[in-house]
């Protein structure tokens, strides 16, 4: 029997993390993981910006205006806050995320989080798809601005962490807010938090884990833009059973914005790098093509009857008496329970 994509023998993980031992509540272990690893990844953040500016933090010059002066400020420390940028997500989201998983769930945290090499189709479904769906977000975003009348210097004050000025720049930021947030951001969300929570709510854990997605990133005019990629990258992960799909689309999501204003395109006589309201136009070409290839994704990723694993992808780690308070029903392996109770594509590997 097939092990998911990766052929051989299958094996159920074993769930020997003491949260699994004792049978604790899995939705509550998916919000202590989200709210103690947001708690060190803010704080430590802080920290880490805060330590790196020091040296230069007195020298900075600053003026009487506090909007301009907070977009200076943005322009003098940029290089010390992308750096401590990549240290937290590293350092302060990532390894506690593999460590939870080790110590709560089990020791395998490749499988549980669903690192394996997938299939090439879907990663390329995934990235084409959400490039044409992010004129959407984009648009309402943009809308949303005009429409509350900010100052510039408010819808302009991150972009400078965005922005290259020469192609070593460029080089530095894609592996700063493209590849970085890839890794680190997906196995938080997507392999802990999705993952735990799906064991317990199925498809509804893409919502809620892609809702709390947009909300994590503070940003209260893009949060639709921000929910809606995280609703993506979460059905990504849902569907084809591999954090890749997910890694490779949040990569071309924030690839393709420091590439816009590295380059600043101009089509059809619209800057492309500009923080501007793209035509809504373009949202009615882009969109339709982009929920067809959704679509064809959906149709790839459909499970087939005769290449369904018999075996689950978790045996719980509890003696034979206890085995009957598993979460999905009377069963010592988790995801066994009755036909009725079953979610749907839950928990079962296939092939294709």
């Amino acid at each position: 029997m097939a092990d998911g994509y990766n052929g051989g023998p299958y094996k159920p993980i074993l769930m020997d993390g003491v949260w699994e031992a004792q049978q604790r509540n899995l939705a509550a272990g998916a919000l202590l993981g989200l709210l103690g690893i947001g708690l060190i990844y803010f704080n430590g953040q802080l920290i880490l910006s805060t330590v790196a500016m020091l040296p230069r933090l007195f020298l900075a010059e600053l003026g009487d205006d506090t909007l301009d002066d907070m977009g200076k400020f943005m322009r003098q420390f940029k290089s010390e806050i992308r750096i401590a940028i990549v240290v937290s997500q590293y350092a302060l989201m990532l390894a506690p995320t593999i460590w939870f998983v080790r110590r709560f769930h089990t020791s395998d945290v490749k499988r549980y989080v669903r690192l394996n090499r997938g299939r090439l189709h879907h990663s390329i479904l995934a990235v084409v798809s959400t490039l044409l769906i992010i004129p959407l977000g984009n648009y309402m975003a943009g809308k949303l601005s005009s429409r509350m009348d900010l100052p510039d210097e408010i819808s302009e004050m991150g972009v400078s962490l965005f922005v290259a000025e020469s192609p070593l720049e460029f080089i530095f930021l894609i592996f700063v807010i493209a590849v970085t947030p890839a890794i680190c951001e997906e196995v938080f969300f997507r392999g802990y938090v999705q993952r735990t929570l799906e064991r317990v709510a199925g498809w509804k854990s893409v919502i809620i884990v892609g809702i709390l997605f947009g909300l994590f990133h503070l940003q209260p005019i893009g949060l639709a833009a921000t929910a809606i990629m995280g609703l993506l990258f979460g059905y990504f992960y849902f569907r084809s059973r591999s954090i890749i799909p997910a890694i490779m689309a949040h990569f071309a999501n924030n690839a393709l914005v420091v590439s816009l204003l590295y380059f600043r395109p101009v089509v059809g006589g619209v800057d492309l790098g500009a923080t501007d309201v793209i035509p809504g136009l373009w949202v009615a070409i882009t969109l339709p093509a982009g929920l067809a290839v959704l679509g064809l994704y959906h149709f790839v990723t459909r499970q087939k009857p005769q290449e369904v694993l018999l075996a689950v992808e978790e045996s719980a780690a509890v003696p034979p008496d206890k085995s009957e308070s598993t979460p999905f029903g009377n069963s010592d392996v988790i995801g066994v329970s009755s036909p009725d109770k079953e979610m749907p594509g839950d928990e079962s590997t296939y092939t294709h």
